[in-house]
């Protein structure tokens, strides 16, 4: 059956991971919106936690949690970590931080993220998000852009507005 709703739903997916590109959302941000958005929809036909933990497959307790409205404790990503280390060390050293070496992005990649990921991959990927300038054997911190801007913030809000009266009007199809 997964195989099936796969299939069925790559096109969505696929557009859905272009929109997590381009909008730097955090992937484990979005599942759990999605997690407790998915949770909230299915109470709504649902009187029981114990119901709405099997329909959705989350722990009775997250679902407990997120009905109740009660913060939950989540980790945060590396990336986003790495770049708050980062920023801390710059912040005593003229926005500078050395690439290898004693508090550098190599030994906060270790601390943070060891064996997941390379100096170089955390290198590109902070310059194309605008965070850090290349210095060669350091980089400069600019800013911890992780952060949406608001005019991606107001685009994103428009579209997910769309899209859920567009998938409104499907169900509704889809019932008639």
């Amino acid at each position: 059956m997964t195989n099936d709703i796969d299939k069925a739903l790559a096109s969505s997916f696929i557009a859905i991971s272009k929109l997590i590109k381009e909008f730097n959302v955090d992937l484990n941000s979005f599942c759990r919106g999605l997690r407790k958005y998915h949770i909230l929809e299915t109470s709504k036909s649902n009187e029981t936690v114990a119901c709405i933990a099997l329909i959705t497959g989350v722990d009775r307790r997250t679902a407990s949690g997120i009905l109740n409205n009660k913060s939950l404790v989540y980790k945060p990503s590396s990336l986003s970590v790495i770049l708050n280390r980062i920023e801390t060390v710059a912040n005593s050293n003229n926005k500078l931080v050395n690439k290898k070496g004693i508090n550098s992005v190599e030994s906060i990649m270790h601390e943070v993220a060891s064996g997941a990921t390379t100096l170089k991959s955390i290198i590109v990927i902070l310059l194309r998000l605008g965070c850090i300038e290349d210095q060669y054997t350091q980089i400069k911190f600019i800013s911890n852009q992780l952060k949406m801007t608001a005019d991606k913030q107001k685009a994103l809000e428009g579209l997910s507005a769309q899209l859920e009266k567009y998938i409104d009007k499907i169900i509704q199809a889809y019932k008639t």
